[in-house]
């Protein structure tokens, strides 16, 4: 097996349905120390805001693309965004363990992307420069200071390790999706290169810190199961355990509750 949102801006992600992880530290609970946002005169700055000019796109099939992740960034619609690269359709529906757990999991990387943002102050491309046209601006605010790091890229990253180890025959295309969809912020220009990178890298901290955790890796070799039953074309269906099945079950009945 392959190993490896901010309150008032972004749609509210379930109460009900909380992290695996505590969420009260960066450095304590990850061990992963963020570096602090780059000051935007500095020269890695202004290198962030040529790259971000660099980026913007008149090719339509790409500004598309960044448009429709710009709006995906509940788990439920940034599942669907890796479809293709999963090459089946993902859905709370078709998959409801792995809904579950990419539900649990982005509550624990928005945690973290919170306390990033709020002790790293800084404008986005589309403040600093007025002719970068940013693709979507919902849930964002042009005083809110919050371009680093990127909860987008931080997301996705997350959403992409865990796709990669529950359905790892496609780890590689789902990892470069992940990359995309992180990068899909430069195009839109609401993000600095910087800020997309440190998400990932925040995004791999969560990742390795959740693997310690015996209810994740549990949630995650469910899903696996759950992937490989889906498989088109498998007569006879791989072998579900009971276990797998009644957590299937338990999670298609909540996904059915929170959507009455």
């Amino acid at each position: 097996m392959f190993c490896i949102g901010l309150p008032g801006q972004y749609p509210a992600l379930a109460a009900s349905n909380p992290g695996y992880l505590a969420d009260r530290s960066i450095e304590a609970d990850l061990g992963y120390r963020l570096p602090p946002a780059p000051d935007n005169k500095s020269d890695v700055g202004l290198l962030d805001l040529t790259e971000v000019r660099l980026a913007q796109t008149n090719d339509s099939t790409v500004y598309e693309e960044a448009y429709r992740d710009a709006g995906a960034y509940a788990s439920d619609q940034l599942m669907s965004r890796f479809s293709a690269a999963a090459g089946t359709n993902l859905s709370p529906a078709a998959s409801p363990i792995l809904a579950h757990i990419l539900k649990r999991v982005l509550n624990d990387t928005s945690g973290y992307v919170t306390m990033a943002k709020v002790n790293n102050p800084r404008d986005r491309p589309y403040v600093e420069d007025i002719h970068i046209v940013p693709c979507s601006t919902d849930y964002l605010r042009a005083t809110d200071h919050q371009s680093y790091p990127s909860g987008h890229a931080a997301n996705g990253y997350a959403a992409a390790l865990v796709l990669a180890e529950a359905i790892p025959v496609r780890a590689s295309a789902l990892l470069a999706r992940g990359v995309r969809y992180g990068d899909n912020r430069i195009v839109c220009g609401v993000h600095h290169p910087s800020d997309v990178e440190q998400g990932r890298l925040l995004a791999i901290a969560i990742y390795r810190k959740l693997r310690e955790d015996r209810a994740f890796r549990e949630d995650v070799a469910c899903a696996h199961q759950e992937f490989e039953r889906s498989v088109a074309g498998s007569t006879p269906k791989a072998p579900f355990s009971k276990a797998c099945a009644d957590l299937g079950s338990r999670y298609r009945a909540e996904l059915s509750s929170t959507s009455n």
